[in-house]
């Protein structure tokens, strides 16, 4: 019975072929037919090369959350093959902790595609193959097909974007809580857009005042510019170098001016565009010190002047004394050792011995008075002389004045020991008298000794070089009490009487005076009978 009724219907299909042959209509079908499979092919490639493309992760599922479809960047982004998330449920997408109310939130959304989609108002996260999770944003889209419902997913990661946010949150609680005034001005209209709550103290407005309101209402009007002027010529160089630093005059809200400094550069803000970010510091209390400071100065100077004049007017006065010196008394005194010396040699037959003694002494009086009117002329110039700063061989010079030495008394038994190659930055003039006087020292302090050895060097303390090394010059001769030695450099003090040895007690005077100049200090040491030193730096 079966096998009868297929041969029917076998024999009416066959007919009815026939007959759409006969009639002509069935090679348009096949051809419609045919159209239509390709255009659904076609489409097919141009969807599934769209979803390939896409720069988010798309995943299509079925109204019972089962992956029907995915694309490249679904696997780039969670880690798995394709074949893999193939019929599983979209749940295995997210952390355990989501998954109950995913499911429940797609049930909804399903049954209302109306309902808010989920992620909208709910934090979501990605959850990869590896466990690891990342910060996801969901956009949902419902398609209803004879095939049932289906729910196209595109999910877009978010990781960056949560991190510049935090950034930008972090930034902002410092930029709050940071001791200089911040404020961020609009490059569109140069409008500030925000102020944190130091930067609103300090130009004495509330919180919020200046929002909106243009920045030049901040600038102190110049007697030239206006304020408006003052701020264009500020964004004007900002604008040419991107970023500087001035110091600003600055108007408070009740008309106070005050200084700040402020640090500009350019800044690209998430939320306001290109802003200008201003961080000022109110250095209002440095400008009045400064300002203090510049008259300090100039009082100052004036007082320079003053005195310069004066002291000029003093060296004057002293050349013209010490001429008068060297000429008016000196004179005299050449006049009472001359004739003296004439009553000596050409009346010597009148004088008792008594009257010679006497003669001998006005002379000896009047010599010793003419070398302490010298040593004082040689102090004066000490002082006064103009100094040319050069390199000087030290050891060089000493060699000079001891040669010098030895010639005074040739037959004297004296070890100069000079150490080589020592120079120093000074005046050579000066320096030699200051050598003349300490090597001229040793060598008369060392004269009632049948030998002698007489030292000068250099010490050169924690590798110094030169400008640093402390000098010095040794003997073995009578030393002095280390009680007096502060007294040592005083002018006219002597630690020895001049019946045991010569001298006016002006050298070491002017050894201090020269080594003062020089900017170092000079000092000694010694012990009675076992010898002295004598130390400087330049």
């Amino acid at each position: 019975m079966a096998s009868t009724q297929r041969s029917l219907s076998n024999c009416r299909l066959m007919m009815a072929i026939r007959m759409m042959k006969d009639t002509g209509t069935l090679r348009p079908m096949l051809k419609a037919k045919r159209q239509r499979r390709q255009k659904k092919t076609q489409d097919d490639i141009r969807f599934r090369g769209l979803l390939e493309s896409a720069p988010d992760a798309i995943v299509i599922f079925n109204g019972e959350g089962d992956i029907e479809l995915i694309n490249a960047q679904t696997e780039k982004l969670f880690g798995y093959k394709r074949e893999e998330l193939l019929g599983r449920k979209v749940e295995m997408l997210l952390p355990g902790r989501f998954r109950k109310a995913h499911s429940r939130h797609r049930k909804k959304y399903v049954s209302n595609p109306h309902v808010q989609p989920i992620g909208f108002s709910l934090e979501l996260a990605g959850r990869r193959k590896d466990g690891s999770e990342f910060p996801i944003e969901i956009s949902l889209s419902l398609m209803e097909t004879a095939d049932g419902v289906f729910v196209t997913s595109i999910i877009r990661d978010v990781t960056e974007r949560k991190h510049a946010e935090e950034t930008l949150r972090l930034q902002s609680v410092i930029v709050r809580k940071m001791a200089e005034g911040v404020c961020l001005v609009s490059d569109r209209d140069a409008r500030i857009v925000y102020a944190n709550p130091k930067f609103e103290s300090m130009f004495g407005y509330e919180a919020g005042e200046l929002i909106g309101k243009p920045v030049h209402i901040l600038n102190y009007p110049t007697p030239a510019n206006s304020s408006e002027t003052v701020a264009a010529e500020i964004i004007d160089v900002l604008k040419k170098k991107g970023e500087a630093s001035f110091e600003i005059h600055n108007v408070k809200k009740d008309g106070t001016p005050f200084w700040s400094r402020a640090n500009i550069s350019r800044f690209e803000h998430p939320q306001f565009g290109t802003v200008w970010v201003a961080v000022h510091e109110d250095i209002t209390e440095r400008k009045r010190i400064e300002e203090q400071i510049r008259i300090l100065n100039e009082e100052l100077e004036q007082r320079v002047q003053r005195r310069t004049a004066q002291l000029e007017a003093a060296n004057k006065e002293l050349e013209a004394f010490s001429y008068s010196v060297s000429h008016d008394l000196s004179a005299p005194l050449r006049s009472i050792d001359g004739f003296s010396q004439i009553l000596l040699e050409d009346y010597c037959d009148q004088l008792d011995d008594q009257g010679k003694d006497y003669l001998q002494r006005v002379r000896a009086a009047t010599q010793r008075m003419a070398q302490l009117i010298n040593d004082m002329l040689n102090l004066s110039r000490v002082t006064r002389a103009e100094m040319r700063r050069e390199s000087v061989d030290l050891s060089t010079l000493a060699r000079i004045v001891a040669a010098e030495l030895q010639q005074t008394a040739p037959e004297r038994r004296v070890e100069f020991v000079i150490a080589e190659s020592i120079t120093a930055i000074g005046d050579a003039r000066l320096l030699r008298v200051v050598l003349e006087n300490l090597l001229g020292n040793a060598w008369k302090f060392t004269s009632k000794h049948p030998g002698a050895r007489i030292e000068f060097g250099a010490l050169h303390p924690n590798g110094a070089s030169d400008g640093h090394s402390i000098y010095f010059v040794r003997d073995d001769g009578a030393g002095f009490d280390m009680a007096f030695a502060d007294k040592m450099f005083g002018v006219f003090q002597r630690l020895h009487d001049a019946s045991e040895f010569e001298g006016t007690g002006i050298g070491l005077a002017s050894v201090q005076h020269i080594i003062n100049r020089h900017g170092g200090r000079v000092w000694a040491e010694g012990e009675v009978e076992r010898g002295a030193t004598f130390y400087f730096t330049l």
